[in-house]
Parts: structure tokens; sequence; C-alpha cells
């Protein structure tokens, strides 16, 4: 709860659907911040090479976006959009050269929007 721009408890922290957590957010806060999130992804989308339009002209893999949008086609919405765009951005990775294509694994990043020149440092794990 917002009181004077500070963010206090609830006066009456209640455990109201008997999950072990106090509710803070109802679901129908959670599906329309979702649906914020999902709406701010489909705007970055590169229609153009897949993947991301944030950080011109590199091109980060962003897997947690392509990931959160998965989910939110599963659990959320059912929106063969939000499916669409995370495809089109993992099709993208793996037919471009940021795909290792003799160890594996992608690169972290391209240096061109068009994912045709990899940054030769590939991570372990997304972090």
């Amino acid at each position: 709860i917002r009181r004077n721009g500070r963010i206090t408890r609830a006066e009456e922290d209640e455990d109201s659907d008997g999950d072990g957590y106090i509710d803070y957010i109802q679901p129908t806060e959670a599906e329309a911040i979702a649906e914020r999130v999902f709406n701010e992804l489909r705007g970055m989308e590169d229609a153009k090479y897949g993947g991301f339009l944030d950080s011109k002209p590199m091109k980060f893999l962003h897997l947690s976006r392509i990931g959160y949008l998965h989910r939110y086609h599963e659990n959320i919405a059912s929106q063969s959009e939000s499916l669409a765009i995370a495809t089109r951005a993992l099709k993208a990775i793996v037919s471009n050269e940021i795909f290792d294509h003799v160890n594996g694994g992608a690169f972290r990043h391209s240096l061109s929007e068009g994912w045709s020149y990899p940054e030769f440092e590939k991570p372990l794990r997304e972090v």
C-alpha cells in the first residue's frame, strides 16, 4: 500500500487464499501487470531480424524475455502472438552467426542488428 509516496505493509496482513503467503497483489492486478509487460516486449520486437531492439546497434540474446513470452503464453493469455515473438527470436538466433554451429551454444551478443557479427564471448549459463 502506498501512503505519502512510501510503500508500507497492509494493515490487515492476511492469507486470504490459504497458500501460506500474505496476499499483496490480487490475481487481476497480476494479470494486468503481465499484460503490460507483454505489450512492452511486443513493442520492442525487431520484426526484420528477430529479437529485441533495445540496444542498437548491438543485439543481446535476452533469454529471460523469450522465457517470459513462453510462460505468458502457457500460463496467462494463450496468445499465439507471444509464442510467435519468442519463436521468431529463437529462430533468428539459431539461424545466424551468433549460434556456434561447431561447439554448440550461442554467443552473448552480436555487434550487428542482423545477428551476423558475434562478439566472441559465450556465457556458461544465463544469469
